[in-house]
């Protein structure tokens, strides 16, 4: 697959690099500083993708690179969260790239397929019923009753969380005719190596990954604190679900390179998979 990649020069995105090329696709770097991509990117991996300069926030830019390299899908990492009085760039880049990908769409008649980083804030906070069915046991609830579903982040401060929240607005909003669209929710995410090289073959995550809610999801007794346990739980849980750089970027590839439908249109949640799981 020829994929456009946005923010291979942040930390994840780098790290992106590698994995999409291990696992045999065809990488478009859209990159603001090409040099500053070469200077990250070890001469295996610089000399196996392709180096367009443009803007994130240039939907004209990017439908460019996407027309001219044939691109089939499209990785947004770009942007970072900025202090709550500052312009907010992930949504500008949400909107921008996403606008791209849906124009293309529409002029090849096929949806492209995009992923696009989120925030673990936006999943939905689990109820028992989410846990028995993942369990294959059947809910007590009422049928046809739909339960009222509150966000992770709606038991976290908003400044928190309101990029993020923005980011999903945006992608939620645009119908599975136009594109593909995933949005991967992690929280934390650190490196399992320091730097990034050619590799020969993927390497596999092993993670935990449920659709709309974090999987493995603990419960703790201060959630029966009336008012405040719940937000304590979420608090105290938030640093359980940081992830491997490395591994969230072998997730993306490998479900690329599946071509599968399981994550399209769905909010994905991570979590590293300890011994037994």
């Amino acid at each position: 697959m020829r994929v456009i990649l946005l923010g291979a020069t942040g930390n994840l995105g780098i790290r992106l690099v590698a994995a999409l090329l291990a696992h045999g696709h065809q990488v478009v770097v859209y990159v603001r500083s090409p040099q500053k991509f070469a200077n990250m990117a070890p001469e295996g991996v610089r000399s196996r993708v392709t180096v367009f300069n443009g803007d994130a926030t240039d939907a004209e830019s990017l439908k460019t690179a996407i027309r001219e390299h044939h691109c089939d899908a499209m990785v947004d990492t770009a942007g970072n969260q900025v202090w709550p009085w500052k312009e907010h760039q992930l949504q500008k880049i949400a909107r921008a790239a996403s606008q791209a990908a849906v124009d293309i769409g529409r002029e090849r008649g096929v949806p492209m397929r995009a992923l696009f980083i989120c925030g673990l804030g936006e999943l939905a906070y689990p109820l028992p019923s989410d846990e028995k069915s993942q369990q294959g046991k059947a809910s007590t609830s009422p049928p046809n009753v739909e339960q009222p579903r509150r966000t992770i982040g709606s038991y976290l401060p908003n400044f928190a969380v309101e990029q993020h929240r923005e980011t999903r607005a945006i992608i939620n909003a645009i119908p599975l005719s136009d594109l593909r669209w995933t949005l991967v929710c992690i929280a934390i995410m650190l490196p399992l190596h320091e730097g990034i090289e050619l590799l020969s073959e993927p390497d596999p995550h092993n993670l935990l990954t449920t659709a709309d809610i974090p999987p493995a999801w603990p419960r703790r007794w201060v959630a029966r604190i009336p008012w405040i346990g719940t937000s304590l739980e979420v608090i105290m849980n938030m640093a359980g679900y940081t992830t491997k750089l490395e591994h969230i970027a072998d997730f993306i590839a490998e479900d690329l390179a599946r071509g599968s439908e399981k994550w399209v249109g769905q909010l994905v949640g991570f979590r590293e998979r300890e011994k037994g799981q």
